[in-house]
């Protein structure tokens, strides 16, 4: 119990640093579940932190490139190269906001420590 309680204040922590960009910014678990959402990220896609948190990534984004291929996904590639420790390159991803609007989002990944409810590197 312990654990958790320090686990969500250390996210609640870069969760306050994070509210201060204009960039939306969220986290992901090892398991796509979505752990952080910050004011920026409701700004732009029109979902609560509430509405996400928890939710698979990739159903809230189903992202794709500009040639249309479907990059958003279960084993994505993102989440296998934060899983090998590689960099994950910056994409442009189509995606669809809350009211159904096409955005294009740049996305930059950054694997979020395992102690925090990310991945393991």
């Amino acid at each position: 119990m312990e654990a958790e309680d320090d686990r969500a204040a250390r996210l609640r922590e870069v969760d306050v640093g994070l509210g201060h960009t204009t960039d939306g910014v969220y986290a992901v678990d090892e398991t796509h579940r979505i752990i952080l959402w910050n004011a920026s990220a409701t700004r732009i896609m029109g979902y609560s932190a509430d509405e996400v948190l928890g939710k698979l990534c990739f159903e809230v984004f189903a992202g794709r490139d500009k040639q249309g291929n479907l990059v958003c996904q279960a084993g994505c590639a993102d989440m296998a190269l934060a899983r090998a420790g590689a960099m994950i390159p910056t994409r442009e991803l189509l995606t669809r906001t809350k009211d159904g609007r096409q955005v294009w989002m740049n996305a930059t990944n950054i694997p979020v420590p395992s102690d925090l409810g990310g991945l393991s590197t």
